[in-house]
């Protein structure tokens, strides 16, 4: 953070920050520090440090470890050093010099002395740090009434002038040459002209293709179920883009989205339908999505859109088999229900007349077998 017309250290509240560079600033105080807990190496080198009291604003950091304070007013001060050392105990280095445990023995017994004088050639300090503030405001505002007389603008002369100009070395020199360096530049610099309106359309009257914004697109050729034959723009638009930075203009040759400002305008080969068409917009992905209904609804043309077939093992399927068999019936029965079926059936079976016995003796009382 060096270089950037720093006048006051504020919001230290950095826990966890172990490393301060605040070099080349107009700084002529330390303080607001405390909250810095873990601040091990602070260098402001080139600032305006004249309260070099303002060093026990730094006690409370037990970690720091290197301190660098070469350029300041401070430094100028008899008995810098060892005032500084005897404050801050816990440091290891002063403005690149390693700190002898001779140095600090010195500095404990000397410290009631040395922060004596310390506080008298501050106070010095302070009176001619007001006199260099009442001589800065004294050579401004005669400064700018000479801008004024020349009509608000810096001459030569007066650039000149203020350049060999001899002023003490103090925040208010510094930031009047950074301010005049900025006004001579803006007053040199030229009007930046407007930027001439892109054109949109060819002198035959074809939309010309505009991509602005620079986002990725697809375009295609589709079937909807309810508008037919159809032309899809898909848009990746940033998921996070508020909606009413878009805005959708659909003409029957040629469509344009305007995102941010930038446009974004496509030719159409294909003829459409604007009062059929509709935009809308992912709430997942972000991603905007027009359907343009063409007006000649050629379905020849429109690309065959595979089915997917469902992948199937080529095993074959295995079957059980079951062995039948008829019901038993009787014979009289399977005559009666098919005669001519059943006939060799009926001719396997013969009756066979048995001769008798030689001892056989025909009865007459007996009855015959049925």
């Amino acid at each position: 953070m060096n270089c950037l017309f720093i006048n006051k250290i504020l919001n230290g509240k950095l826990k966890k920050l172990e490393y301060l560079n605040l070099a080349l600033n107009n700084i002529e105080r330390i303080e607001n520090l405390e909250g810095c807990e873990s601040l091990n190496k602070l260098d402001l080198t080139v600032n305006f440090v004249g309260e070099l009291t303002s060093i026990t604003n730094l006690t409370a950091s037990i970690f720091l470890r290197e301190l660098f304070l070469t350029g300041n007013p401070c430094t100028q001060f008899d008995g810098y050093r060892k005032y500084v050392i005897a404050s801050l105990p816990q440091l290891t280095s002063l403005d690149g010099q390693e700190i002898e445990k001779k140095e600090i023995i010195e500095a404990l017994q000397e410290y009631e002395i040395i922060s004596k004088k310390i506080e008298e050639q501050e106070r010095d300090y302070a009176e001619r740090r007001r006199e260099e503030r009442l001589e800065n405001l004294k050579r401004m505002h005669a400064r700018e009434d000479k801008i004024k007389q020349s009509g608000e603008k810096i001459t030569d002369e007066i650039d000149k002038e203020f350049w060999q100009e001899v002023v003490p070395f103090s925040p208010e020199s510094r930031v009047e040459s950074h301010n005049m360096i900025q006004r001579k530049k803006h007053q040199t610099d030229k009007p930046k002209e407007a930027p001439q309106p892109r054109p949109l359309f060819a002198p035959d009257g074809r939309p010309y293709n505009i991509n602005e914004p620079k986002i990725n697109f697809t375009f295609e050729d589709s079937i909807d179920e309810s508008l037919g034959c159809v032309k899809v723009l898909k848009l990746n638009v940033f998921r996070h883009l508020d909606t009413s930075l878009i805005d959708c203009d659909i003409h029957p040759n040629y469509v344009r989205v305007t995102i941010k400002g930038k446009l974004l305008q496509l030719n159409l080969e294909d003829e459409i339908s604007p009062d059929n068409s509709f935009a809308q917009r992912s709430r997942t992905t972000g991603e905007m999505i027009l359907k343009l209904k063409k007006i000649k609804q050629d379905k020849l043309n429109m690309p065959i859109v595979e089915r997917e077939i469902r992948k199937t093992d080529n095993k074959p399927t295995k079957t059980t088999r079951f062995l039948e068999f008829e019901e038993q019936i009787s014979l009289s029965e399977k005559l009666k229900l098919s005669p001519e079926k059943y006939k060799h059936e009926q001719a396997l079976i013969s009756t066979k007349s048995r001769k008798n016995d030689k001892n056989f003796v025909d009865d007459p009382e007996v009855p015959p077998l049925a």
